[in-house]
């Protein structure tokens, strides 16, 4: 491991590269057994973000996602909170909203946000605003790309990262991320149903998820919105879907159940009210 730290902090931009590849796969492996060796990997991690270029930056994301992943809970910590937080919230004020590099950010913080859990709670706001603002305007894209189709058709990963950034918030939060959702505007259920019709299926896997997510973690605030939801969960229980469409049926028969477990008896009213024939 310790090798691998100095070839991830080496000069030269290849070794760089192979060393943070080879790091993601060892945590991948070692999984909880990081643990004791969180702090020395986390600030080897973290200077490594003044040191790489564009391309390995990608790569870096990719290691302290995983990371997270494989540490779980044990990066709430407030000795690991305090190391890795300033460099990514660095990262996130300098990219702007259409940066294609805000995409593998996104993706990290997914990670992090769940494994931090309450110890993300000061960063949040900012944090679910932005997601929220990048669902928004994604869906105007598309909504004028559909009414115009001489324009370029919009690239759906930021949707598709925002989407599964506040699943992260969401699993990590849990209750917590209510008052949030409350006062947000546009309102994100809204835009979750929305998207939960989108004609690509990337962007119904991931709100079929997020569905999901808020049922477990948030049900009180969703329940109210659950009728106009229901009514594209049962769409999508296709027994045979299209094979682009199997992960976002799968998802959606996941959600379905989540909310089965919440709503109690009146869920077979709702089911009957949007049921198909």
């Amino acid at each position: 491991m310790e090798g691998l730290l100095w070839m991830v902090l080496d000069t030269n931009k290849r070794v760089q590269e192979a060393g943070c590849s080879a790091f993601a796969a060892l945590e991948e492996d070692a999984g909880p057994l990081l643990v004791p060796y969180l702090e020395p990997v986390l600030r080897n991690l973290v200077f490594a973000f003044d040191l790489y270029q564009h391309k390995n930056m990608l790569i870096l994301y990719d290691a302290v996602g995983t990371l997270a992943d494989a540490v779980g809970r044990a990066l709430q910590d407030p000795r690991y909170v305090d190391i890795l937080m300033p460099p990514l919230t660095a990262r996130w004020a300098k990219l702007k909203d259409d940066d294609d590099y805000l995409i593998p950010l996104l993706e990290c913080l997914a990670s992090v946000t769940i494994a931090m859990g309450q110890a993300f709670l000061p960063w949040a706001g900012p944090v679910f605003e932005r997601c929220t603002n990048l669902v928004h305007s994604s869906l105007l894209n598309y909504q004028q790309y559909q009414t115009n189709p001489d324009l370029d058709e919009p690239d759906k990963s930021f949707l598709v990262v925002a989407l599964d950034l506040l699943s992260g918030l969401t699993q990590g939060l849990g209750p917590q991320l209510e008052p949030l959702i409350q006062i947000s505007q546009p309102n994100l259920l809204n835009l979750l149903t929305v998207c939960l019709k989108h004609p690509q299926a990337p962007v119904r896997q991931s709100a079929y998820a997020l569905v999901g997510d808020l049922a477990m973690g948030c049900f009180s605030i969703l329940r109210n919105y659950m009728p106009g939801i229901m009514q594209e969960l049962i769409q999508q229980l296709d027994p045979e879907p299209k094979l682009e469409f199997i992960s976002a049926s799968n998802n959606a028969a996941w959600s379905v159940g989540e909310v089965a477990l919440r709503y109690g008896r009146g869920m077979t009213y709702l089911i009957s009210c949007h049921g198909r024939e």
